[in-house]
């Protein structure tokens, strides 16, 4: 009984340590994705404005 329990606190233990690491890699990519979203609006104004003038 209690060689059963310790093991299903191991993988419950396990589990969130894999969840937190999702997280931080969904964090990770959102953070890459904001960053080429604003360096292409970036880019694309500085094309208009340059067609502009």
């Amino acid at each position: 009984m209690t060689n059963q329990n310790q093991k299903r606190g191991a993988e419950t233990q396990h589990g969130g340590l894999s969840y937190n690491e999702n997280v931080m890699d969904q964090i990770q990519s959102s953070f890459d994705t904001a960053e080429k979203m604003s360096a292409a609006a970036w880019r694309s104004s500085l094309v208009e404005a340059r067609l502009r003038f």
